[in-house]
Parts: structure tokens; C-alpha cells; sequence
């Protein structure tokens, strides 16, 4: 019967360190990292914040985790620049460029659209690049723009409420009080569904 290294023991992996300087460290690292990922993979964000501050580390998957959690929390100063340091890793990773692109609306509204319509051209389903862009035209007074990408995203989107809210918002401002009531009855009907 082989029994498990104290703390303060050789490692058995022979490389001259302390157990727990060497694979118990390195095998509590792993746990921490596979609990990351599966947090992220639940969109239980405050998990994968408090796993990624326990972790404190450089990887891509720790530091794109820790991104979308500060991101999805509505911690937007701090996610602003991680999101922009995972998405210059992973230029293809739809999640983080729909993320900055909205991030960017704060920052640089050309950046913010051309971001959305680079999501958009890769997964034209991609429901949160379509609001950056509707809300980019919204900023330019391009209203005739801004309704058919909501009136689109309600459609491939039912259960989208911020498709609904930006909707009912653009009627309400166009004062076209009739299309506005007609989305308000529409709405709850479509989302109970």
C-alpha cells in the first residue's frame, strides 16, 4: 500500500522539491482550472471570478474566463482592458468580440461597429453584436438603420428582453405610439412561449 506524500515530504516525482511546492500544487492548480472552466461553461460568473482571483494566473482560458465574468457582472472598467487583451489571443472567439464590441460603445464607436459587423459576418445570429450595431446607428441619428436590426433580432430572438426594451425604446423616441403598443403586446406573448 503506497501512501500519499505529507506536504513537507520529497516529492516522489524526483525533482528534489517539496511535495507541496511540486504536484500537489500543481495538481490543486489543475482542480482550480477544470472548476473554471466548468463554471464558465454554467455562465455562473461570480464562481469564475472568485476561482480566477484564486488562481491569479497568466493563462489564456484563467484570464478569458475572468474577462467575461467581470464582463456578464457589469464590472465594465476592469473588463475593458482584459477583454481586449483575450480577444487579441483568440481574434475568433465570437463570445469575446461581441463582449468588446459593446465594451467599446464607451470608448470608440467606429471600433465598436467594426467589431460588431466582424462577429456578425462570422455568426449573423450573433443576437448581442446586432444591439452594438444598433445601438452604433442609434449614436449616428441613423434611425432608418437602427428598426430593421431590432425588428430582425425580435424575429431570430424572441426571448431576447433587450431586443424588446430597444425596440419599445425606438418607437417610443420615433413617437410612433401604435407600432409601440403593438410591440408591447407582442412581447410578453412571444417570451412566455
Amino acid at each position: 500500500q503506497t501512501r500519499e506524500p505529507g506536504r513537507n515530504d520529497p516529492c516522489p516525482c524526483g525533482s528534489g522539491l517539496k511535495y507541496k511546492k511540486c504536484c500537489l500544487a500543481n495538481n490543486t492548480i489543475q482542480v482550480l482550472r477544470q472548476r473554471l472552466l466548468e463554471a464558465v461553461a454554467e455562465a455562473n460568473w461570480q464562481s469564475v471570478l472568485s476561482l480566477a482571483e484564486e488562481l491569479n494566473s497568466v493563462d489564456p482560458q484563467v484570464q478569458r474566463g475572468e474577462a467575461l465574468a467581470r464582463y456578464y457582472l457589469g464590472q465594465r472598467k476592469p473588463a475593458y482592458g482584459l477583454l481586449r487583451q483575450a480577444s487579441e489571443r483568440d481574434s475568433d472567439d465570437l463570445e469575446l468580440l461581441a463582449a468588446l464590441a459593446d465594451l467599446e460603445l464607451d470608448h470608440d464607436l467606429a471600433k465598436a461597429q467594426r467589431l460588431a459587423g466582424q462577429v456578425l459576418a462570422m455568426d449573423a445570429m450573433q443576437w448581442r453584436a446586432a444591439l452594438v450595431l444598433a445601438a452604433c446607428h442609434a449614436r449616428r441619428n441613423e434611425a432608418d438603420k437602427v428598426e430593421p436590426i431590432l425588428r430582425e433580432l425580435t424575429q431570430s430572438h424572441p426571448q431576447c428582453d433587450l431586443a424588446w426594451q430597444r425596440l419599445w425604446s425606438f418607437l417610443s423616441g420615433e413617437r410612433r405610439i401604435d407600432e409601440q403598443l403593438a410591440v408591447a403586446r407582442l412581447w410578453p406573448q412571444v417570451c412566455a412561449q
